[in-house]
C-alpha cells in the first residue's frame, strides 16, 4: 500500500469517526414503534412483569392487561411507563426498537426490551 493511499484511508476513517456520533443518536427523535416490548434478563429469560406494549402515542398495556399512560423524552431517550402510579418504571432507548431498564437508583439495569411488532399490544397476555 502506498503512503498516499494510506493517508487517504486514514483521513476517511477520521472523518467517519467524527460524523458517526451524530448518526448514532438519530433514533432518539424517531417515533416510538408500537408493539410489545419483550423484556428479558442477561440470560434471555423472559421477565413478564417488566414487559409492556405501546398501544398508541400515550397509552401502554402490561402483561396482565392493565393500561396506563407513558411519556417519552426524545432528548434523553427516557421512557416513563405508569405515570398514574406516581413512581413510573423507566427505560432508556438503546436503538430504534429496543429499551433497557433503568434501576430505581438511576443506573442501567440488566434487562433489555426489544420490540415485537407481531404481537398485539392491546391483547395481553403475550
Amino acid at each position: 500500500m502506498t503512503f498516499q493511499r494510506l493517508a487517504v484511508l486514514l483521513a476517511a476513517a477520521t472523518a467517519s469517526l467524527s460524523i458517526a456520533p451524530a448518526f448514532a443518536q438519530d433514533y432518539l427523535a424517531s417515533p416510538l414503534q408500537l408493539g410489545v416490548y419483550e423484556c428479558h434478563d442477561q440470560s434471555y429469560t423472559p421477565t413478564y412483569t417488566m414487559m409492556f406494549g405501546l398501544i398508541d402515542d400515550s397509552t401502554y398495556g402490561d402483561f396482565n392487561g392493565n393500561t396506563g399512560t407513558y411519556a417519552y423524552d426524545e432528548t434523553t431517550g427516557i421512557l416513563e411507563i405508569g405515570l398514574e402510579k406516581g413512581t413510573p418504571s423507566r427505560f432508556l432507548r438503546i436503538g430504534d426498537g429496543a429499551f433497557r431498564a433503568i434501576t430505581s437508583d438511576g443506573n442501567l439495569g440488566g434487562h433489555t426490551c426489544p420490540v415485537n411488532m407481531v404481537k398485539d399490544p392491546a391483547n395481553p397476555p403475550w
